[in-house]
């Protein structure tokens, strides 16, 4: 039997757990058609704003950060604003996509990037309700702007979801004024996002999206000059999942609210682990506008999701949803081996005599031969894995009397991939 990937929140039916994030993917009519079409469960539409200079885009807006890590642990960074469209011709886009969701059996998610005053929160959030949203989200976490001259709101992006008391004011007109449920998009920018979270949920929030992208600062080398647009920008990627993960099981613990994950989700392992941690839904935009398989990645995601569950027996996304938060220690429950039941050891026929090896161990139990070769002597050995991790040949390998909390199989120690694996 094929596993069941629906997935029910607040009585509202997902067919797939699988999100597309706010972002220039979801900026029209016609693109949210084509985030429809690729099977996506639901689709966040790019947030709106009435603030003009929030729809006064720079150009370029878009790079990335070491990018000879790409395309597997680099990093996007971007300056990209609210929806380009004034606040009519995006509720225009917004009427057309309703169609389209319903065409394709998806759930349509309102957003809300900023707004001149409070009310004016308030009205944009009611005007994507009459449209037919079936849920709306308050960006409370975008890291590219700060509070506009243009605005009677003295806080604005991150720095407005740094503030609990700012971000819980606008949750409860938004929520007292709307009959469908409201997410708050969180930050790590400046403040413990669960702090935030949990004024927003005494200000009604049903739900939280954890974690929006970082603000951050990257400079031409010769000039000394900003990135992209000459100021700060949003720092994102594959690396954000730990950072992610970790908010995402905190937010839950704490709040005992639904969440939808972002951030990081680059392989169908990271949506896996996105709900292992408690998500009901995960959210994607780096692997649509940085990948290899533009918006044919959430099939991809949703292939390789069917496989994964069928190979192990895996019903539906309820039975291993949340299985982490329970077998997660404390700092003093962490697991201590001692020294003498775990060591390193080398396998000499992949051993290449690269000679590194020693640089990477601190209590000289790595020798080498005549050809460079090495030896790890197990009495010496702390067991600490580094020169595991670091080993060009992925040549060592980490013994142990026990079980140890190491690399899963989907997390490989030295695997070299290419481009076209994205």
């Amino acid at each position: 039997m094929e596993p069941d990937l629906s997935v029910t929140v607040h009585g509202i039916r997902f067919k797939n757990p699988l999100v597309v994030a706010p972002a220039t993917p979801t900026g029209g009519a016609r693109y949210l058609r084509r985030c429809f079409e690729s099977g996506a469960g639901a689709v966040v539409v790019k947030s709106v704003s009435d603030i003009t200079a929030h729809q006064d885009y720079i150009r370029p807006r878009f790079t990335i950060l070491n990018r000879n890590a790409y395309p597997w642990s680099f990093s996007n960074y971007s300056s990209e604003f609210a929806a380009w469209q004034t606040v009519d011709e995006w509720m225009r886009d917004l009427k057309l996509a309703k169609t389209y969701a319903d065409e394709f059996g998806s759930v349509l998610v309102g957003s809300i990037f900023s707004a001149s005053t409070v009310d004016k929160w308030v009205e944009l959030a009611k005007m994507q309700e009459d449209i037919g949203c079936q849920m709306i989200e308050l960006d409370f976490g975008c890291p590219n702007v700060t509070a506009s001259a243009h605005s009677d709101v003295a806080l604005d992006g991150a720095e407005l979801g740094a503030n609990p008391q700012a971000s819980a004011e606008i949750t409860h007109r938004v929520v007292s004024a709307l009959k469908i449920p409201v997410y708050c998009k969180l930050t790590s920018e400046g403040c413990n996002p669960v702090t935030v979270a949990r004024a927003c949920k005494a200000a009604g929030a049903h739900g939280m999206v954890v974690l929006n992208r970082t603000p951050s600062l990257d400079i031409d080398l010769e000039t000394g000059r900003p990135l992209l647009g000459g100021g700060y920008a949003g720092v994102g990627g594959p690396w954000m999942m730990p950072i992610m993960l970790k908010w995402v099981v905190k937010v839950i613990k704490e709040t005992g609210l639904p969440v939808s994950a972002t951030s990081g989700i680059w392989r169908v392992e990271d949506i896996f682990k996105a709900i292992m941690c408690g998500a009901h839904t995960v959210q994607t935009c780096t692997a649509i506008m940085y990948g290899t398989r533009g918006y044919g990645v959430v099939e991809h995601f949703l292939k390789g999701m069917r496989i994964f569950m069928g190979e192990r027996n895996i019903p539906n996304l309820d039975a291993i949803r949340g299985i982490t938060i329970p077998q997660i220690r404390t700092f003093p429950e962490l697991q201590r081996i001692p020294k003498e039941n775990i060591w390193a050891e080398v396998r000499q026929a992949d051993c290449t005599g690269c000679r590194l090896c020693p640089h990477w161990c601190y209590y000289d139990a790595i020798t080498l031969d005549e050809r460079g070769k090495a030896t790890v002597d197990p009495d010496l050995c702390d067991g600490c894995a580094l020169c595991v991790v670091l080993c060009p040949p992925d040549a060592f390998d980490l013994k142990t009397t026990g079980e140890t909390y190491y690399l899963g199989p989907y997390q490989p120690k030295v695997k070299r991939r290419t481009h076209a694996e994205a």
